[in-house]
Formats: structure tokens, C-alpha cells, sequence
């Protein structure tokens, strides 16, 4: 059986409770905005990356995007770090342009990206050594951020130590640690297994109730998105787009059993349907040619 045989609310539909849960998020102030924002490489070949992103997110929002591989999904998150200088529109944080990377935004990649000469107690000190120097204080807020993450056995433990989603987590509390007010995420769970996948989903959505922060995720998941988002922006290539805004209509607090709710099926389809747009009920066929001896047929 598929969501297509299933008969699904529409996507846009919210109960009460969601409908005042999007009117109050709409009342916060905004953390980051842009203004057809668009970014163009030049080299051999002039390509076209964004065209006219316009979004405004919200204090304490998380917010997902996503879309198909190529479509430009790592490259608008550049552009809110500061890595990347938009060629047009503008990138703005409460109203100031962005300028590059700052302390008020921080920074978690897909790759594992701890020091590996560091214990995770000491990556962690890192960027607030930087900030504050060398202290007892320091070394007490690194403290207190592993505890946070639940780490707090592995203060001593070197990255090759921990699992993957250890990592990821000393990779949260490193760029939580020097307080920034967005966290920017570029497919964070994304070469991680997938019961450890749900396990940092859940520690996720746990530690962004807990702090003022305010989350834009990256992912190819749609039900991690779905799971996990306020909002999800769903991208459109060639050159990335905005092609829908969707509010999500799955109440909170979530949790895993929502996952076959008709509201989740609903919007993962529309999703879906965005992202891979079926022109025909045909599955797509592979040109390729029979390599096994007749006779020996799986189907």
C-alpha cells in the first residue's frame, strides 16, 4: 500500500492548537532574513546557484530545508554562515547585514569535524578560549555543556573514543557552548546509522526546548524534517528556489508514533511530490541489459 492509496487529510489543514501555535511563533521577533538573495559562481562556466530566496525565521523557530541532491541546499546555508557573499539580495541577522561567519551563529556540519588531538572536554573549550581565554570558568562551562549532551563520562575521551553520534553531540555542545543565537545545520545525522539517526533526533528536539536557540536544519530526509520542523522549505534546482513554505500541521510534542499519523503522511507526501514530481504512474526503468543466464529470473 502507498500514501497514494490512502486517503490523506489535506496538508494545509492544522488543528486549533497548531493554528495558535504558528500565530504565536508569527508574533516573535525575526532572527534571520533574506531579500532575493541570489548567488552566481563565475568561472569557466557561469552557474547560477539561488535566485530570489526570500524567508523570514523566527526567535526559537526550527526551521528545515530541503530538496533534491544539487539543488542548493548547502549553499544558502554557506551564505547564512558567512562563508559564502550572496551576489544579490542580502542575508540579514535582526536587521544587520551578514557581514561573515560570527559568534551569533553556529555551525554543525555532516563530516566529523572535532579536533582529533582534543579530548571532547577540551574541543569543546576551544572556541570559548578563543572568547575568554584560558580559566577554571571555561573548563567549567565545557563541563557543563557535556552534562548537557549526556557526555559527561567522555569528558577525557578523544573523538577516535566515540561513536558517531557522540561526535555529532560534542559537535552541538562545541557550537552551543559560545551561546549564538541561530544554529545552522548542514545534514548533521546524515552518516550516522539509523537507530543512532532517531537517538540524536531525539536529543535534538530535547536540547533546542531547553535553550533559546533558534534552528535552520539541512537534510534529504523528509520524515527528519517532518519530525523534527516548525517549517520546511522545500527547494526547486537550477537554480535553487523557493518552491513551497509548508507549515506543519504535526502537533507538538512530537514523538516517533506520529510518523504514521495522517497529518505526517500528508505533508510527507506533499513533500514528496515537490521534491520528485510524478509526471506518470510509470516507474522509471534503468536502460540496462540482461546479464544473468535465462531461466535463473528472481521475479
Amino acid at each position: 500500500m502507498t500514501m497514494k492509496s490512502i486517503e490523506l487529510p489535506d496538508y494545509k489543514q492544522q488543528s486549533d492548537a497548531v493554528k495558535e501555535r504558528f500565530n504565536k511563533l508569527k508574533q516573535r521577533p525575526v532572527e534571520l532574513s533574506t531579500e532575493n538573495l541570489g548567488v552566481t559562481f563565475s568561472g569557466k562556466k557561469t552557474v547560477e546557484a539561488i535566485r530570489d530566496v526570500n524567508l523570514s525565521v523566527y526567535n526559537r523557530e526550527f526551521l528545515s530545508i530541503l530538496g533534491a541532491s544539487g539543488c542548493g541546499k548547502s549553499t544558502l546555508i554557506r551564505v547564512l554562515a558567512g562563508f559564502e557573499t550572496p551576489t544579490n539580495g542580502s542575508a540579514k541577522i535582526q536587521g544587520k547585514e551578514i557581514q561573515g561567519p560570527g559568534p551569533d551563529r553556529g555551525m554543525v556540519f555532516q563530516s566529523y569535524t572535532l579536533f582529533p588531538w582534543l579530548t571532547a572536554k577540551k574541543n569543546i573549550m576551544f572556541g570559548l578560549e578563543l572568547q575568554h581565554g584560558r580559566s577554571s570558568i571555561v573548563e567549567s562551562e565545557a563541563m557543563q555543556w557535556l552534562d548537557f549532551v549526556g557526555l559527561t563520562k567522555f569528558a577525557d575521551s578523544y573523538p577516535h573514543q566515540l561513536s558517531g553520534g557522540m561526535k555529532q553531540r560534542v559537535a552541538i555542545a562545541r557550537a552551543l557552548a559560545s551561546k549564538p543565537r541561530i544554529l545552522l545545520m548542514d545534514e548533521p545525522f546524515g552518516a550516522l546509522d539509523s537507530q543512532t539517526r532517531a537517538q540524536m533526533q531525539s536529543h535534538l528536539i530535547q536540547i533546542w526546548k531547553n535553550i533559546d536557540i533558534t534552528i535552520i536544519f539541512i537534510t534529504h530526509d523528509i520524515d527528519e524534517a517532518v519530525y523534527l520542523s516548525d517549517r520546511i522549505i522545500v527547494l526547486e534546482p537550477n537554480p535553487s528556489r523557493i518552491a513551497e513554505i509548508i507549515e506543519n500541521p504535526v502537533a507538538r510534542p512530537r514523538s516517533p508514533q506520529q510518523f504514521l499519523t495522517p497529518e505526517f503522511l500528508a505533508v510527507k507526501k506533499r513533500v514528496e511530490d515537490l521534491i520528485h514530481p510524478r509526471h506518470d504512474d510509470k516507474e522509471e526503468q534503468l536502460p540496462v541489459f540482461k546479464l544473468t543466464p535465462t531461466g535463473n529470473e528472481i521475479e
